[in-house]
């Protein structure tokens, strides 16, 4: 509650103006990045959650049962650091940039046991905040220090949904959780680094966003695009039409769904 004297009532009506300026950009910033209130398919947006969670946990338990899968093989020592194709772990209490090197870690381990299997080609996939981690990829040194025999597997990135740029979220509900200050948001947005790496320039990168995501999802989305089109001539953006943030990623069992056979024309072409 805030409560102002002033001799002066001009001044109390601006600086309520101004409380009020800011608190309408406070609630319009939180509802650019909550992506639940933007889908056309519910009323609600605890209905979207809750119809995303089952689709997801129900195909994720049918594809345990039809394809051969090793869950919980550790490619680190610390708590957490397990690959799990289908599933994942919550970790609230490890911070972001601490993630961001373990998406490293796990992704250099994949790549390594590829080679070792003698697969032909890799792709690495992320949606929403899974979008950003594997965007970081591409912004490290990492890259340039894999084995040529191993990074030759490594075809190319699809993106999705993504957020590339975390600084505005410092202010919302979603700094919570992520405890980010800044700086750290800063340094973690893939929109705002630099590339440096040569490596980028031979990977494919889809980046794909629904027309149904929110002005702010779809907004960094195609300036991500547009960032990496600079370095890259293999970098392909799509708005993929009548879906959200969340049946974008949902329809991808569908082998209909246009934005599977995108990508089933990316990894096979």
């Amino acid at each position: 509650m805030y409560v102002f004297s002033s001799c002066c009532p001009h001044l109390n009506y601006y600086v309520l103006l101004w409380l009020s300026f800011q608190f309408c950009v406070f609630k319009e910033l939180t509802l650019q990045y909550s992506p639940s209130f933007w889908s056309q398919r519910f009323q609600d947006p605890a209905a979207v959650i809750a119809n995303h969670i089952q689709l997801i946990t129900a195909a994720s338990d049918a594809a345990r049962k039809e394809v051969p899968v090793e869950c919980g093989v550790k490619y680190g020592p610390k708590e957490g650091q397990i690959l799990d194709l289908f599933g994942g772990k919550s970790l609230p209490h490890v911070k972001l940039s601490e993630i961001v090197e373990e998406i490293k870690e796990a992704a250099e381990y994949i790549l390594n046991m590829a080679a070792k299997f003698g697969t032909r080609s890799l792709w690495f996939c992320g949606h929403s905040a899974g979008a950003q981690l594997v965007a970081m990829l591409l912004f490290s040194k990492w890259l340039d220090q894999l084995d040529d025999s191993v990074f030759r597997l490594l075809k190319g990135f699809v993106l999705i949904s993504g957020v590339y740029d975390l600084t505005p979220l410092v202010s919302t509900y979603i700094n919570n959780s992520l405890k980010l200050s800044s700086q750290e948001a800063r340094s973690l947005s893939p929109l705002l680094l630099d590339i440096t790496s040569p490596a980028v320039t031979k990977l494919r990168i889809l980046v794909a966003v629904g027309d149904h995501d929110s002005p702010e999802f779809q907004r960094q989305s195609y300036e991500f695009a547009e960032k990496l089109r600079q370095h890259s001539q293999q970098v392909e953006y799509m708005t993929v039409a009548g879906v959200d943030h969340f049946d974008i990623v949902e329809n991808l069992q569908q082998k209909d769904f246009i934005l599977t056979k995108i990508i089933g024309v990316l990894m096979t072409g």
